[in-house]
């Protein structure tokens, strides 16, 4: 009768370690599942960056507005620090890629280069992906952040300072 009592709660602290370390390992889990999905995502926006001025060069655009517009997007949203403010300036960038697109549909066909058409292509895939990139991003986001909320591994998620993933919005 008296080593059931220690026994019992020796079964109980054992229990209160392995939920613990369970909780842990989810979160840690999580937490890299969303740094994950952003590093994929982040080098995605850079490689668009970096395909934005061999489309502006090869539409020979004659507005300077529209250039200085895709200049300054892709000068933002190369020197960005935070997920919200980068997803701001690749909001700003696809705008003026979305610019140039409608200036490139209003240009005579004979313009239309071959190597034009299929930057633009490449270009628009590109797009799509980021589209999903970000949809993945987001979802894990609020994986994490719904496991950081959830009853006890509240508590834990707080002392462990683990702190929520923003949303790429």
């Amino acid at each position: 009768m008296n080593i059931i009592i220690p026994l019992f709660a020796a079964m109980v602290m054992v229990g209160i370690a392995l939920w613990f370390t369970q909780a842990h390992r989810l979160l840690v889990f999580a937490q890299g599942q969303v740094a994950d999905a952003w590093n994929e995502l982040k080098g995605e926006l850079m490689s668009r960056r970096e395909m934005v001025p061999y489309m502006v060069a090869a539409v020979q655009v004659n507005s300077q507005q529209i250039v200085e517009i895709i200049g300054n997007a892709c000068d933002l949203a190369a020197n960005v620090v935070g997920i919200r403010e980068c997803a701001q300036s690749e909001a700003r960038l696809t705008s003026a890629i979305e610019r140039l697109f409608v200036l490139m549909d209003s240009l005579p066909a004979s313009e239309g280069s071959e190597s034009l058409v299929r930057l633009r292509k490449r270009l628009q895939e590109q797009q799509e992906r980021i589209t999903m990139l970000i949809e993945a991003y987001n979802r894990r986001a609020e994986t994490f952040n719904t496991l950081l909320s959830r009853g006890p591994a509240r508590g834990f998620a707080y002392v462990m300072m683990f702190k929520s993933a923003v949303l790429f919005a």
